[in-house]
Parts: C-alpha cells; structure tokens; sequence
C-alpha cells in the first residue's frame, strides 16, 4: 500500500467580520493484492459437487484512489 497527503491551511484575509480561513487538501492511495495458487496450472480444475462460479487459480485486484478537499470559512456576525 502507498499513500500520500498534503493540506494547506491559514487566514486569505480579514472582514469586519473577523479572518476568512481556507483550507485544501489532496490525497493519494494505492492498494494491490496478487494472489497465486501453488496448485499445478496445467491439470483441469475439478469442481464436481461445488455449486457457484469456481474461482480461477490467479486473482490480481488494483485499487488507485484519489480525493481533492477545499473549504472556506466565512463568519458572519448577526
């Protein structure tokens, strides 16, 4: 698994109000799975009597995930 995050935040400037805050961000993930049967590639898979889809000898799942944030905070006084 690799994964990386950077974020940013701090005053933009100033109303009557007070401080306008921003905040971003990004993050990055990466997630791999290879799997392999030690079974022999070349004898036929016998599935007699196994109800469902049989799963092949070798799986290989990939996942890249990648999110974005940015906030702004504005007070208001009333």
């Amino acid at each position: 698994m690799h994964a990386a995050q950077i974020s940013i935040s701090g005053d933009i400037f100033n109303t009557w109000a007070g401080p306008v805050k921003i905040v971003a961000g990004a993050e990055y993930r990466k997630q791999a799975l290879v799997q392999t049967s030690n079974s022999d590639p070349r004898k036929p898979v016998d599935t007699t009597g196994v109800r469902g889809v049989a799963q092949p000898p070798t799986q290989r799942t990939l996942y890249d995930v990648v999110g974005r944030y940015m906030t702004i905070v504005v007070r208001a006084q009333i």
